[in-house]
């Protein structure tokens, strides 16, 4: 068992002080910046604490109560954001993210289950899905929106009902609110089932804050950009983080234009999900397949070292050298396509491949993988910056406060100031993951070295052969996708009498397997038929079986042409993968396999 204490002295308890902290300690310019059209618009650390106190006072006068809920939906990320979080948390009311991907259904389940009586939205688009579902929300008074809408509420007004006396009682507010009161109910993605509202206090996430804050290199005024989702508790938590770090946060426009922003910000860090490093890498290996052919075969060759290279080895002058004038010719390039200043990449909500993670590495490129729920608030451990502190494969160091044991069924189980007390409305769902003892269950399988926290499945996703063997898929998969060829990936079984296979290959690598091979290309559902392709993935699925005992070996594979996006409906926001969706929607290719 694992056990730790943090440093209690920083002088925050609650979300919304942060804007407070950093305004005292270090004031920044540029604290949040957004991109309107091709105009970066930034807001100081002062303005932001000003609109803060000024939109708490027009939602009061709007009647916002204690007892209320706040539902905040928004395509993007931007600065009005925070500032909303803030000025709802500061006079005691509790916001409800919501991703502005998810389906009516649990869209309106969210709303009533919190009886929110508040809706913040970005744009028309969300407005029309709201007014088409409005006989639906019986608790909705109040609408307000970021862009100009008719008939309801512009934020901009809501700055013009304050007054001295106004802030006066926000402060007063602001004054009662205890660290161990409700700050936020975030409801998880539903990988199946409906979703559960996961409650977090203002200490929850604060401990996390504080115990995560020691090993960010951070330095005040260095640059960050805030990419993920902030309904989800990882980029929330950590634009908590940049606020006590004193750094300007940059919100970019969307995924889409997340290159040419990173260019122009040259940030220091940012967070992502792999599949990100994975589109950027993509991205990054598309460049070299154009070189010229001497180059071009020099660059598959270093990127081939690269996937073997290990940070903590202590490498010859040879290979030193050879690394060096990579680095030069190739690695340099890749580092300034990312704006030529980053130190550093967190990533987190899904595994890492390690063979990726060593690629990036290798580049100088430094990325750091973590892991958490939203019930840890999120983060339970991460893999540190500093020299020898950092172990590819594994997802980190346990943070500072929390305790850490590995049950006898291979259970990661924690306890800690982090930890949620609950489920809303679900007092039966939280005694089955959280004991009397307030062990949480995270429900994932692991290993702990004594140092190091390694993922080995996910217990809910294990699954029995109808011979009566159990199988964890998600180690199977996690070796698939180490192929640069494969994209995605299921490994399915249950009540099968083997394990199997769906990938969605990556089309860009297959399109140069083919080329390289002086093979047509043609349509994807071609592709996918084409000789040179499947033996590829036979021998891929060969190779990983090698490893395997007999019960757990994939007997079977079939690849598909479309990738599985959130919006699809086979991923969640948080590009978790919905395996009974998976299932269900490819049944007639999986029954195909067991015939």
């Amino acid at each position: 068992m694992y056990h730790s204490t943090y440093n209690l002295s920083l002088d925050f308890t609650r979300t919304f002080d942060l804007l407070q902290y950093q305004a005292y300690k270090f004031p920044l310019k540029k604290a949040l910046s957004y991109k309107i059209g091709s105009q970066w618009k930034s807001w100081s650390t002062e303005e932001c604490l000003n609109l803060a106190n000024r939109l708490s006072a027009g939602l009061l006068h709007h009647k916002l109560t204690t007892a209320d809920k706040v539902a905040l939906i928004f395509s993007t990320n931007r600065p009005e954001w925070l500032i909303f979080d803030m000025a709802i948390t500061q006079v005691g009311a509790v916001d409800v993210p919501i991703y502005p991907t998810i389906s009516d259904r649990e869209l309106c389940y969210i709303l009533n289950e919190t009886a929110a009586a508040f809706i913040v939205l970005s744009d028309a688009r969300i407005y029309q899905r709201i007014a088409s579902l409005r006989d639906q929300l019986p608790h909705i008074h109040t609408l307000i929106s970021l862009e100009k809408i008719d008939g309801i509420i512009y934020w901009n007004e809501l700055l013009l009902t304050s007054s001295p006396t106004d802030i006066m009682e926000v402060m007063d507010h602001n004054k009662k609110v205890e660290p161990h009161q409700v700050a936020t109910i975030l409801y998880t993605s539903g990988t199946t089932g409906d979703p559960k509202g996961v409650i977090l206090t203002h200490q929850n996430i604060i401990c996390n804050v504080k115990s995560c804050l020691a090993f960010m290199p951070m330095n005040h005024g260095e640059r960050v950009m805030s990419v993920l989702p902030l309904s989800h508790i990882f980029e929330r938590m950590v634009n908590y983080l940049y606020l006590a770090g004193g750094v300007e946060i940059y919100y970019g426009l969307s995924l889409e234009t997340l290159g040419n922003d990173i260019r122009e910000i040259k940030p220091h860090y940012f967070t992502a999900v792999p599949r990100m490093l994975e589109k950027i890498y993509e991205k990054l290996l598309t460049v070299g397949s154009r070189l010229p052919s001497w180059r071009k075969k020099y660059f598959l060759s270093e990127i081939e070292k690269a996937k073997n290279y290990d940070p903590d080895k202590k490498y010859g002058w040879k290979e030193r050298l050879r690394f060096w004038l990579a680095d030069k010719l190739i690695f340099s390039k890749w580092r300034r396509a990312l704006g030529g200043e980053i130190k550093g990449i967190v990533v987190g909500a899904a595994a890492l491949s390690p063979v990726l993670n060593r690629i990036f590495t290798a580049a100088g490129i430094i990325v750091r993988e973590g892991y958490g729920l939203t019930e840890s608030s999120p983060v339970i451990a991460f893999n540190r910056f500093e020299p020898g502190s950092a172990r590819i494969g594994s997802v980190g160091i346990p943070i500072p406060g929390i305790e850490l044991r590995i049950s006898e069924e291979n259970e990661i189980q924690v306890k800690g100031p982090n930890i949620t007390p609950g489920y809303y409305l679900k007092p039966e769902l939280t005694r089955e993951v959280i004991d009397e003892e307030g062990w949480f269950s995270t429900g994932d399988l692991g290993s702990f070295d004594g140092k190091y926290l390694f993922i080995t499945g996910r217990k809910k996703e294990l699954f029995k052969t109808s011979g009566g063997k159990y199988i964890s898929p998600q180690p199977l998969e996690k070796k698939i996708l180490e192929d640069e060829m494969a994209n995605q990936a299921i490994v399915i079984g249950s009540n099968r009498r083997f394990a199997s296979a769906l990938i969605v290959p990556d089309f860009i690598h297959l399109e140069r397997l083919l080329l390289a091979n002086d093979l047509p290309i043609s349509h994807k559902d071609q592709i996918i038929r084409h000789p040179a392709v499947l033996a590829h993935f036979e021998s891929l699925i060969d190779d990983i079986n090698l490893e395997l005992g007999q019960y757990e070996k994939i007997k079977k594979f079939r690849l598909l042409t479309e990738e599985w996006t959130p919006d699809s409906g086979e991923l969640t926001p948080t590009m978790k993968m919905r395996r009974h969706i998976i299932e269900k929607k490819f049944i007639d290719t999986i029954d195909e396999m067991y015939r």
